[in-house]
């Protein structure tokens, strides 16, 4: 697995929670006066600290995330954008002013790319890697001190109530489907109201929205 590295000095590290506890010689506030900032990753996107309420974990990194080198960049990442807007339109979950989705710390169940191309497939599918001590103990490290994981597809979900489990993790999980519009057209129209200013694809993501709102409330 590649290291993380600082944004401002090129400090790296292969601990994620160990770089951004530690001070940063050259932070804009002036030297040693803030920590280390995480550079993204195919995989990982660190966020910016007033987000870190919400991790949003995907299963794992594709081809469009290989070639921007951050994660969710194609038609998933415009899924979810979507979906934080609605989220941050009914002022529930997020509270701050909604930009982009690299505002708030995403990672992966799996750092390793796949896509059809180069892996024959779109999934890491190898469980003895993804149940493994190594994966489990880097996923607790990238959503450490967060108060929502929000997992999206069933690969996520698995992985991360695995971790919450072996590290006896206090954190609130939200379980929905994955955004790629393979997982996404399979809401069907009478499992949701329709409004009329949003297309088909806008109406299903707006569903998404309202199951995480409704999990938000009873999450344990």
């Amino acid at each position: 697995m590649e290291d993380y590295c600082c944004v401002y000095c090129q400090e790296k590290d292969k601990s994620f929670s160990k770089l951004i506890s530690e001070s940063c010689p050259e932070h804009p506030n002036g030297k040693n006066k803030g920590n280390h900032f995480a550079k993204q990753s195919p995989h990982f996107n660190q966020g910016s600290l007033i987000n870190t309420n919400i991790t949003l974990v995907f299963s794992c990194p594709g081809q469009w995330e290989k070639i921007m080198k951050k994660p969710v960049s194609g038609q998933t990442g415009t899924n979810l954008d979507f979906v934080l807007k609605c989220l941050f339109n009914r002022k529930k979950i997020i509270s701050e002013e909604f930009i982009s989705r690299y505002d708030y710390r995403i990672t992966n169940a799996s750092h390793r790319v796949h896509y059809q191309k180069e892996t024959k497939d779109t999934e890491d599918k190898d469980k003895e890697f993804l149940y493994s001590d190594k994966n489990l103990f880097r996923l607790c490290q990238e959503t450490k001190g967060t108060e929502f994981i929000i997992c999206f597809g069933k690969v996520a979900q698995d992985i991360v109530k695995r971790m919450k489990d072996k590290y006896n993790i206090k954190v609130k999980l939200i379980n929905v489907r994955h955004l790629s519009f393979q997982s996404i057209n399979h809401i069907k129209y009478t499992d949701t109201k329709m409004d009329n200013t949003l297309s088909h694809t806008q109406n299903r993501l707006f569903k998404v929205a309202e199951d995480i709102i409704r999990q938000s409330k009873i999450s344990i």
